[in-house]
């Protein structure tokens, strides 16, 4: 499809963005803007508690960004205002029925908006199953009961991220889910979002869900979502999308990781002195059990030495020890990334 015409697509009309401060929801703002000045409105829902508070998010956490910098570049001096014209951010939250918004602001919103994409989610996978809940599924009913109140609602696109297909393999059929399937922790919040979203929205115009993996760039993300709100544009039906790589067009993640350490070789990093930061390159292994003999002596063993020096010299350790421990077992048994960098600074530090 040619990129031409799925920037036709957004001229002229109105989009309300929740989740508008994560990175995907930004992505999506400066591409509709530089591909397609001519939209009318971005709404941007934005946590605040005033009109002044979401200006300031907008301006410091989304516009301010480098993400930004090619708009900058080519709007030059005319580029706030610019923005102030085609950008509203809206001082509310998701978890709140109309969004916490007042009676007159949501009668306006409905009787605007063309498209709705919702993008708010909480991605940490060790949250309470409380927080997640209510962050990533029970948003979903208040967003599809303003949705109802939409009369000129063309495209309501869902956005989810990894781990919502259950713990499955092979293929993926992209229809509505079932209830009953398993699925990975925090990943059964998103999923059981999909669901809720299909269900409540059955009947109105298209809903579309786009379910993410996390070795997808983020262009690729939002490129594919530009073009499901084109491709089913005012068309009654529940699609699900998958985007992923394929075998007919891989995208390993050694390429990625290789990509990354190329670019941060050309533009390296800074730390808040302005020093540079050396860059380093990822550790890759072809087999699960060459990553547990590395992670072993290079983690667990250390680990267990402070153990026996927490025991020797009185609990001196304690704290650093149970900290560390907790984020290597949560690393070990696929429960997040972050922890690994948490280690390797602390155990340098320790040792």
């Amino acid at each position: 499809m040619e990129t031409g015409s799925i920037a036709e697509r957004f001229r002229e009309r109105s989009i309300l963005i929740t989740g508008s401060t994560g990175f995907p929801a930004k992505m999506l703002v400066e591409k509709i803007l530089r591909i397609q000045p001519d939209v009318r409105k971005l709404y941007l829902l934005v946590r605040a508690p005033d009109a002044a508070a979401a200006e300031e998010r907008l301006l410091t956490e989304v516009v301010g960004k480098g993400l930004f910098d090619v708009l900058r570049e080519q709007h030059g001096a005319s580029f706030h205002s610019f923005i102030k014209e085609k950008v509203c951010p809206l001082p509310g939250d998701i978890t709140h029925q109309n969004f916490g918004l007042g009676n007159s602001e949501i009668l306006q919103l409905s009787q605007d908006v063309d498209i709705i994409v919702d993008g708010a989610a909480t991605t940490n996978f060790m949250e309470r199953y409380d927080v997640a809940l209510a962050t990533n599924t029970a948003v979903v009913i208040h967003l599809c009961q303003f949705a109802k109140q939409c009369d000129n609602l063309k495209m309501l696109l869902h956005v989810s991220t990894a781990y919502v297909a259950g713990e499955k393999a092979g293929l993926l059929l992209e229809k509505p889910f079932q209830i009953g399937a398993r699925h990975y922790d925090k990943g059964h919040t998103l999923w059981l979002a999909k669901y809720i979203c299909a269900d409540e929205s059955y009947g109105r115009d298209v809903t579309s869900t786009i379910g993410t993996r996390p070795s997808i760039p983020g262009d690729m993300v939002i490129n594919a979502m530009m073009a499901a709100i084109n491709s089913h544009w005012k068309k009654q039906a529940q699609v699900i999308y998958h985007v992923t790589s394929a075998h007919q067009n891989p995208l390993p993640l050694s390429l990625i990781v290789e990509s990354m350490y190329k670019y941060f070789h050309i533009n390296p990093r800074t730390n808040k002195d302005g020093k540079i930061i050396k860059n380093k390159r990822v550790l890759m292994f072809k087999r699960f059990a060459y990553f547990q003999a590395y992670m072993t002596l290079r983690y667990k063993v250390p680990l267990e030495m402070m153990h026996a020096a927490n025991v020797l010299f009185g609990g001196i350790y304690s704290k650093n020890y149970k900290k560390l421990n907790r984020g290597y077992n949560i690393l070990m048994t696929g429960k997040g990334v972050r922890p690994i960098c948490l280690l390797q600074r602390m155990v340098r530090a320790s040792f």
